[in-house]
């Protein structure tokens, strides 16, 4: 009898999570869900699901598994960036790393690898020529901060298994995530280039993201950090011209900077910066299936 192979999502009940839920269930895997919200009779997962608090794991619910992927973290831009909420952002993505790190020292079937997702916002906010690599060192702000918190816990999971960190973009994918809010945005006439538009996207097609994760797993000289971002990055103005061609926004329109941050306070800073990030390392053991906006685009819409 063959070996049905078992995949634990840590925060999976999101956009991404359920993503790769659907994907790796139709290739025949069990899925099992780690999630902070309460079972619901109309539960995608029904009784795959797995409550927890984001703090604590119990190391029985992780043997057996053959893969881990840790998504777990509160949304970057959900609420306002109180002070509280801030604590919130980076409490949520240590506390459930270090939560999963101690509980796989104590297991005794382990994984054969652990996914660990990040975000390129650990190279900073700050507009600047060099393509940041997966070698470049962290950004000075509170989401790099973040991000270098966040991938620290990983660290000693390591001692463990094989450990992947993905270091992702803005995942662009049809149903939901950041497209979901732009496509309404532009579908109203709305949609505009912000600030000087000079700021880079670093995107990436949520396709691709499950085409990395999938090779990642099978590929078993995979590990370390890589930057999940398409290999023909754009910046925020190229990014308005392809989207306002396929939608009933002009491609003149601005928003300035200083509305946003009236706005939106210091969270205008994701709109508003971004580095060059590189996709050299990723490129190296995988082939994007849409690395152009346009092509990603037709797909998308």
């Amino acid at each position: 009898m063959t070996h049905q192979k078992t995949l634990i999502l840590l925060g999976g009940s999101g956009f991404i999570g359920q993503a790769l839920s659907k994907y790796f269930k139709k290739l025949s895997w069990e899925v099992k869900i780690f999630t902070r919200k309460k079972k619901s009779k109309n539960s995608l997962y029904q009784d795959k699901e797995i409550e927890w608090n984001g703090k604590e794991i119990n190391p029985r619910d992780l043997e057996n598994s053959d893969v881990i992927i840790n998504l777990a973290g509160q949304g970057i831009a959900d609420k306002a960036w109180t002070k509280g909420y801030k604590q919130k952002i980076l409490e949520s993505r240590v506390y459930s790393t270090r939560a999963l790190a101690k509980a796989l020292s104590q297991v005794t079937n382990k994984p054969s690898v652990v996914i660990q997702s990040s975000a390129v916002g650990y190279y900073g906010l700050e507009n600047c020529s060099e393509i940041c690599t997966e070698s470049s060192l962290p950004g000075k702000d509170f989401l790099a901060h973040v991000c270098e918190q966040w991938e620290k816990e990983a660290t000693p999971i390591k001692e463990e298994t094989r450990l992947v960190i993905t270091r992702f973009g803005v995942v662009m994918g049809a149903g939901g995530g950041a497209f979901k809010q732009l496509k309404k945005i532009y579908q109203c006439g709305l949609g505009s280039t912000l600030g000087r538009g000079d700021q880079w996207m670093n995107w990436i097609h949520l396709q691709d993201l499950i085409g990395f994760i999938e090779t990642a797993i099978q590929n078993k000289s995979c590990s370390g950090v890589y930057n999940l971002v398409s290999p023909l990055n754009i910046t925020n103005k190229e990014f308005h011209k392809l989207l306002a061609k396929k939608t009933i926004s002009f491609e003149w329109m601005k928003t300035p900077a200083f509305l946003l941050k009236l706005l939106l306070g210091k969270r205008s800073d994701i709109l508003l910066k971004g580095p060059r990030v590189g996709s050299e390392k990723t490129e190296k053991i995988y082939t994007f299936n849409y690395p152009s906006f346009e092509d990603a685009l037709k797909d998308i819409l």
